[in-house]
């Protein structure tokens, strides 16, 4: 049975990753992310597609070989919920044109996690805060005990999740592992080890193209002053700009640091997000 949170409408230009408003959904305590099934679908629609005949392909095409219409309905319902799959919708719209430029499967893979990430709000925090790290790390091993945790402490601050059971929880944990592992960022079956990913074009662009485009996306000083903020109590992975490039890297605080010191430095960090609209309007020119 779907939560409620799962089941809230989507507006076109919502980025659940870039609203602060946006809720926790445990759509994954049922399913992984699908990337198999997700990968089906976008190998199969013809150019120019719609979301309507992305549908068809599911529920009359049966590109995914359910044996029931209820079945079908139900696949493809879980779909749009992970990847919007509508390509009239800015979010999914943009991943569109940067899907079709990708040159490996590789690429692929980490276009559509950060897709997928953009379009829950949990994934994309428990990535930045949780997984970043061990990726810069890799191989480094995952824990499920540390997803846990991380759910349950982030209950302070989206009580939905006090509403969620211990097997709900246990469920999405589980099945985040198994996305992360599909998409290329983790390798194993028992033990699960972090793959550090190489910095494909794509996904960086695509990026961009949200923070730019997306109505929900805070200004780039915002940006600085939530990671100033933040960079006193955990690293943080800042973005910045030179001769063109685009790198990042992590910042450790001092223990010793003052509140003021830490902010003049994840500020001074900030050089390249503060340009980071205008790349935006350049590269869609």
């Amino acid at each position: 049975m779907a939560r409620l949170d799962d089941v809230q409408p989507q507006c076109s230009d919502t980025v659940p990753a870039l609203d602060p408003e946006a809720r926790y959904s445990s759509r994954l305590s049922a399913r992984s992310a699908l990337y198999t099934e997700f990968l089906l679908v976008m190998d199969s629609r013809q150019d120019g597609a719609t979301a309507a005949d992305l549908r068809s392909l599911v529920l009359e095409g049966n590109v995914l070989s359910r044996g029931s219409a209820a079945a079908r309905a139900k696949l493809w319902k879980e779909l749009k919920a992970r990847y919007r799959l509508d390509p009239s919708d800015r979010l999914f719209g943009s991943f569109l044109s940067e899907w079709e430029r990708c040159g490996s499967d590789a690429e692929r893979g980490m276009t559509a996690y950060l897709l997928f990430a953009l379009n829950d709000r949990l994934v994309a925090d428990l990535g930045t805060e949780w997984l970043f790290p061990l990726l810069r790390r890799a191989p480094a091993e995952i824990r499920l005990p540390d997803v846990l945790s991380f759910v349950d402490a982030s209950e302070r601050r989206h009580p939905e999740v006090g509403g969620w059971s211990v097997n709900t929880r246990r469920s999405w944990a589980q099945d985040y592992f198994a996305s992360i592992r599909d998409f290329g960022l983790a390798k194993g079956t028992v033990r699960k080890l972090t793959v550090r990913p190489a910095l494909y074009a794509a996904p960086v662009r695509l990026m961009v193209r949200v923070l730019s485009d997306s109505s929900d996306s805070p200004s780039p000083r915002k940006i600085c002053r939530a990671r100033a903020s933040w960079s006193s109590q955990a690293p943080v992975a800042v973005s910045t700009r030179s001769s063109g490039m685009i790198s990042r890297r992590v910042v450790r605080p001092s223990p010793s640091s003052s509140p003021q010191t830490s902010q003049r430095r994840a500020t001074r960090d900030c050089t390249g997000s503060l340009r980071l609209r205008k790349l935006g309007r350049s590269h869609q020119r």
